[in-house]
């Protein structure tokens, strides 16, 4: 009997824990920010984008932590200010997110009630074509909220 009472004890602590690093990256904790290029600039702009994409680029993907902040529709293209967290990051990043056919409910509902969620498994590209930086957002795993 004891045997068996260690066995799913041990059982439920591993589940818990499974549960927990599948859940732990994208908790919304604070942060401030020390970068001093992105109180300068604003999501809108170029160097503020620039810069952004070098610290994307530093960071291990799965340490980076999104979160919607609000839907924007601008110039005929449907936008998400998210926030974005990582050890010594702390920005905001605007997604295009007009092609993205998984987040069709968050434009449907002009992202009402998606406010703090986090996203996991974003695949995004970063468009510099044009002459600015644009992240598209092309997939995402999961919305947690």
């Amino acid at each position: 009997m004891k045997y068996f009472f260690w066995t799913v004890f041990v059982s439920c602590c591993l589940f818990f824990v499974w549960l927990w690093t599948q859940y732990a990256p994208y908790e919304n904790f604070s942060c401030t920010n020390t970068d001093t290029l992105f109180e300068r600039y604003s999501p809108y702009e170029e160097q503020y984008n620039r810069h952004l994409k070098e610290m994307l680029g530093s960071h291990s993907k799965k340490m980076t932590g999104f979160w919607i902040e609000k839907y924007i529709e601008e110039g005929g293209r449907r936008l998400m200010l998210t926030e974005v967290k990582a050890q010594d990051l702390c920005a905001h990043c605007l997604f295009d997110i007009t092609e993205c056919r998984r987040m069709q409910h968050f434009v449907s509902v002009k992202g009402m009630s998606y406010i703090g969620a986090g996203l996991t498994g974003l695949v995004y590209t970063i468009d510099s074509s044009e002459g600015h930086y644009r992240f598209i957002l092309n997939n995402v795993d999961r919305i947690v909220d």
